[in-house]
Formats: structure tokens, sequence, C-alpha cells
């Protein structure tokens, strides 16, 4: 049934069915929980403590969310109920991670079909429901989110006349059938939180095809876990991703892990499955760690980036993209990382951009040209630090000669030499020739001196006709004179061949040189093919959620579409959608 404001125009409404398609932007279980974690980190409830725990209420396993924050009145928990409704405001420097007023509802119902609300704030306690199975047994046409706020009257607790269908509807259709099961839950809240605070019970949780949960309780008693097949069903919808990683971080898997790692600066405790979670400051744990700055044309300062290399494991390694001090993005990899030689790897970037706006699953950003000039500056960043820090460090390790070849040997099993670089053989050749050189030199001056002392021993010799003297020394001048030739030439014919090395050298040198840029030249294409695959990837599942909306709508104006078997991927949507504008606004004909 339609519903009109006071002037007469048409009120929207909400699908129940709305509820499930809403949920659908989480692909990744652990993205609904981090929607649940803000609410109670956000300012309006300020939250100095967070309990996650398994619990079983009724042989149902449920997830409660617990918190000692400062509680809702039944104002405010309409509104976390409701769509699109967020006016949290910013606290000194704490900064709400909140923005669509959809986190709760996006959330929860991912994680399972139905949830209640529990909250105390001083002497006023509130229950609501937000129950896909109460809506589907009421056969509601609107979501609909039974409130019901009770006050103490002096000794007793009652509830509030106006809200007393709410109270009948809680009370058939959640796990808490009498008002004492209600009251029991704001006595927990009393236990660890004593004024105020806010219980979240979620149930009928999701499950696979085979009708086992989707998280592991029992593999950590202390954590709470993906299985293995979710998480690569997880990898599929994600696949570039995957093709990256060499590893899969422990974070992806393992709640804990995320939760240590979820807040750049933390600001409330999280206690799961009734032990603390370590909260890890990234930047304090990198090896070689180096601060840079970036400064977007949107902002009048320059943001702060921190580089390091991850000391628990190589394998990972990336981006960690923060919010508002929320990880929105992690282990995100420049193209320079994507290459495949090696550059960046290891190196672990550390960024808040709040100059950018995440989606509304906060697990992604809006792809904007101000996010692309982002990652197109920080992968130039990531460079310079890989460079500064890894190539300075590296040095030239010669080869060990383990074998030792005899003289004799030597034309048949060559010296083993290290692999040099071209300048190293340059100054190589260079140092061999001036050896030749000088070589050249001291065969010389041994002629002459020879020449010399044969001339004195001559002069100075008795009985010792000058004919003979003459005769004696010429012969042994020739014999002298022959052997320096051939030595010569032989010097010669090295220098030759040291010079047409050395040309040989140069133009090996040019060929790597091109051969070089042209492999660069490839790698960028590769890096950009990489980036519209990417862009092409979001556009289809945005794509996909938004038929998934409109076919929530259509089942009003159409309603033999079964929602559960329409092909979001095709243009079926598409063409329901045509079909039911052209019926409502028919083309009029043109006037003539």
């Amino acid at each position: 049934m339609t519903t009109y404001s006071e002037r007469g125009i048409p009120v929207s409404s909400v699908s129940p069915q709305y509820l499930h398609t809403n949920s659908t932007s989480h692909t990744w279980p652990f993205s609904a929980v981090a929607e649940l974690i803000d609410n109670a980190y956000d300012p309006g409830i300020n939250a100095k403590q967070l309990w996650i725990t398994k619990s079983v209420f009724k042989n149902q396993d449920c997830l409660l969310f617990l918190d000692n924050g400062n509680g809702m009145d039944y104002e405010n928990m309409h509104k976390m109920l409701s769509f699109g409704f967020s006016d949290k405001q910013q606290l000194k420097k704490h900064v709400p991670v909140g923005l669509y007023g959809n986190g709760f509802k996006s959330g929860s119902m991912r994680l399972g079909k139905d949830a209640i609300v529990f909250s105390k704030k001083a002497d006023t306690m509130c229950v609501g429901l937000l129950s896909q199975t109460y809506l589907e047994r009421t056969g509601a046409q609107n979501v609909l989110v039974p409130i019901v706020s009770f006050t103490y009257t002096g000794q007793t607790v009652s509830a509030a006349p106006e809200h007393a269908e709410s109270l009948r509807d809680i009370l058939e259709h959640s796990l808490f059938n009498t008002e004492e099961k209600l009251f029991s839950q704001f006595k927990v809240i009393e236990s660890h939180a004593k004024l105020s605070g806010t219980c979240i019970i979620i149930w009928n949780l999701r499950r696979k095809s085979s009708g086992e949960l989707e998280f592991d309780f029992l593999k950590d008693p202390k954590d709470i876990r993906i299985l293995d097949d979710v998480y690569n069903k997880f990898r599929e919808s994600n696949k570039r991703q995957a093709q990256e990683s060499m590893s899969v971080p422990e974070s992806v898997y393992s709640l804990r892990a995320y939760c240590s790692i979820l807040y750049l600066i933390p600001r409330m405790e999280i206690i799961l499955q009734g032990h603390k979670v370590e909260a890890q400051s990234i930047t304090t744990t990198l090896a070689k760690a180096h601060t840079d700055t970036y400064k977007p044309e949107c902002l009048k300062k320059a943001i702060t980036i921190t580089f390091g290399y991850n000391k628990k494991s190589m394998e990972n390694y990336g981006l960690m993209m923060y919010n508002k001090n929320r990880l929105i993005k992690a282990y995100v990899r420049v193209p320079c990382q994507r290459k495949g030689n090696h550059t960046g790897q290891g190196v672990i970037g550390v960024i808040e951009c709040n100059h950018l706006v995440p989606t509304h699953n906060k697990q992604d950003f809006d792809d904007t040209q101000e996010y692309r000039n982002t990652m197109k500056n920080l992968n130039i960043k990531l460079e310079q630090y890989w460079r500064n820090f890894t190539y300075s460090h590296q040095a030239f390790m010669p080869v060990d000669n383990t074998e030792s070849c005899t003289d004799a040997a030597q034309a048949t099993c060559p010296r083993l030499l290290p692999e040099v670089s071209d300048e190293e053989q340059l100054g190589y050749l260079k140092t061999h020739k001036g050896q030749k050189k000088r070589t050249l030199v001291q065969c010389q001056d041994k002629t002459e001196k020879k020449k010399s002392k044969q001339l004195d021993f001559d002069n100075n010799m008795p009985g010792t006709s000058t004919s003979t003297a003459s005769h004696a020394m010429f012969s042994e001048s020739e014999s002298e004179s022959s052997d320096s030739s051939e030595k010569i030439v032989g010097i010669k014919n090295i220098k030759t061949q040291a010079s047409s090395e050395h040309q040989q050298l140069l133009q090996a040198k040019q060929e790597i040189k091109q051969l070089q840029e042209r492999v660069n030249g490839l790698e960028d294409e590769k890096s950009a093919l990489a980036s519209c695959c990417e862009s092409l990837q979001n556009d289809r599942l945005r794509l996909r959620e938004l038929r998934q909306s409109v076919a929530c709508l259509l089942v009003s104006f159409v309603p033999e579409v079964n929602l559960q078997q329409l092909d979001y991927d095709c243009e079926a949507v598409d063409e329901i959608l045509t079909q039911v504008i052209n019926k409502i606004s028919p083309t009029e004909p043109a006037s003539t």
C-alpha cells in the first residue's frame, strides 16, 4: 500500500528483500564484522572496550557484539535501524568512520538473517529487531523495525504503552520470548559496561551450501576464522589480488589478525573470544623504516608515508591504506611491485588517505582522478625508497675459483672468472692495454742496454781486431733485433685484439641498453593494462550491485520476478526495467 506525505506526495518504500540485496556488497565476511566494530568505535558511541564472542541461544549459534560505549535511546536506535541516517560528528581529534548510515544494516544482514539490539543509556533501555525471518513470516511489504523502550519506575521496569505492538512482535519472533529474558541481556550489559552500553546478537548465521557455517570457531578457540573454501570463493571474485599474492596474509582469514591492524592508532580495546587482541602499529614493526611525504593537489598540507620492510613475512607486502584511522585496503601492490623483477618485494607503505572517499563497503576507494593520481605518486615514492635502501646495499660478490689449472692446461681449461659489469670490463681492458705498453718500453730499454754493453766490451778487449769485433757485435745485435721485432709484432697483435674486443663490448652494451628500454616500455604497458582490468572489474561489480538493487525495486511492479533466479551478469534486469519504464511512461508522439 502506498503511503503519502502530508502534501500528498508518495513516500519511497523499502522492500524486505532489500536487506539481503544490500548485504551482498560485503563479498568478504570480515568487512561486515568491521562495520559493527566501527559503530562501537565512532565518537557517538565512543566505546573503550568491545567484546566479540560466539554464543548459543536456544540451540542457535550466534555472534555477540557487546560494547561499553554511550548507549542509545529510542530515537538513536530508530536511526540506526533505518537507512541513510548518519549524523555522526567529530569529537576533538576523533573522526567518525561511518559516512553513509548503512553499515549496521549491510554488515549484520551479511553475517546472519536476524539481529536484535539491546542498548542501555542511564535509566533508559531499548530493544530493536532487524529480522528477515520476521518480515517473511508476517508477509511485510516494507522493512519494519519493532523497537521498544523500557524505563525504570521505582523498583520495576515497564515498557512504554505506545510500544506494545513492537514488544509483542519482538517476543514472538526473536530468541527472547519473555520480558525476563530480554531483561537478562541488560544485566549482561551492566556486568561489562555498568551504566551504559550496547549488545548486538546475530543469529541464523550465513552457511555454505553444505549447511556448514562459513566461520570456523574450533580451529583456534581464541579466534574466529574463515573456512578455506569460503575464502577461495572470495578470491575468485578478487582474481587480480589473488594472482599478485604468493601467500595469503593472515589478516584475510583470521579475525584476530585483522582486528590487530584495523585501526592505524587504536582507541578501543577488542576482546575476541574472551582474549584481548594485541593491536599493532604497523609503522613501528618495519625494518629500515623511512618517512616520506606526498602532497595531493586538493590538500594544502602534505601527508606522511612510511616505508619499510615487513619483518614478519617478506611475501606479504604492498600499501596499507587507511582513511580516518580505519584500514580500507591492505597489501595493495603498486605497478612496480607487480612487474615480476622483485622490485619493491617485501616493502610495505603505510598512508592515511583522508582526501580519498571510501566505497560504501569500506573495502576500496572511489575510482576518481584523485585516487589514480595518488596511486601513481605512491608508486614513484616506493621505487625511490627501493633504490635508496636496496641498490645501495648490493655489493659485487665474485665467484670463488675452486678449480686450479696448470699453465700447460690453460689453453683447454680457461680460468673461471666472476660475472662483471660493462664498466668493470672496460676498466680491465684499459689496465691490460697499459700493461702491454709498459712491457714494450721495457723490452726496448733492455735492447739498448745490451748494445751499449757490447760496444764497451769490444772497445776494451785486447788482441781483438776491429773487424772481428764488429762482426761479432753485428751477429749478436742482429739476433737480439730479431727477437725484439717478434716481441713488438706480438704486442701490436695483442693491442689490435684488445681494441677489437673493446669495440665489441661497447656494441653489446648499446644493444643491452636498447633491449632494456624495450622491456621497460612493455612493463609500463603491462601496468597500464592491469590498472584498466582492475577498473573494469570494479565497474562490473558495481553494475551487478546496481542491478540487484533495481531488481528489488522492480518486484513491486512485476511481482512474478524471481530474484533468486535472476542472472545479474546479463541484461535481463535491464530489459525488465525498460519494459516497466515504457509501460509507466509511454513515449508520446511528437507534436506537429
